[in-house]
């Protein structure tokens, strides 16, 4: 008796166990709204990946995907913070994953991006024509190599950016 206990009592936290990770796994792409408008952040595993590339096509003004400089490697949890041209925050939100997708109404934004204690600012115009931008932060705190799997493609690739490039970020000033 106390072994089919045991036995149920783990058959139903496995369960619960796997429920919440399917449930948090669903919701990371989920679209969210914040002042009207409309994000999506995600792009952890294949899978994720190639849903972002498809929601690429459905009208997102702003792409943004995360990269370290020097290994590709793909990063998240990025603070990003979008002023419109008069600086007036529309959008305030992390980044769950390496991708970042706003529909904005086109035009002109100041981005404030921040990742771990380091900060950058870029001036973008969303528009349905733009492209992803590739947003690539120093390893300053001397991340190993991650399988290719986990970094940003070396070549064009169907996945979230294009190759190495661009400039690093430095320290929060």
């Amino acid at each position: 008796m106390n072994l089919s206990r045991t036995t149920l009592h783990v058959a139903l936290m496995a369960a619960l166990a796997y429920a919440a990770h399917a449930t948090a796994q669903g919701d990371a792409l989920q679209p969210r709204t914040q002042n009207n408008v409309t994000y999506v952040t995600g792009g952890v595993g294949e899978e994720q990946q190639q849903r972002m590339q498809a929601l690429a096509q459905q009208g997102y003004t702003l792409q943004l995907v995360f990269a370290e400089k020097g290994t590709g490697a793909y990063v998240a949890d990025v603070r990003v913070d979008v002023a419109d041209s008069s600086g007036r925050t529309v959008l305030d939100a992390i980044a769950d994953g390496p991708a970042f997708f706003a529909r904005l109404p086109e035009g002109d934004y100041r981005v404030t991006m921040e990742y771990r204690g380091m900060r950058q600012t870029r001036t973008v115009h969303a528009s349905p024509h733009a492209g992803q931008t590739v947003i690539y932060w120093s390893n300053e705190g001397g991340s190993a190599p991650l399988p290719a799997s986990t970094r940003a493609p070396h070549a064009e690739g169907p996945a979230l950016s294009p190759p190495h490039a661009g400039e690093s970020a430095g320290p929060a000033r």
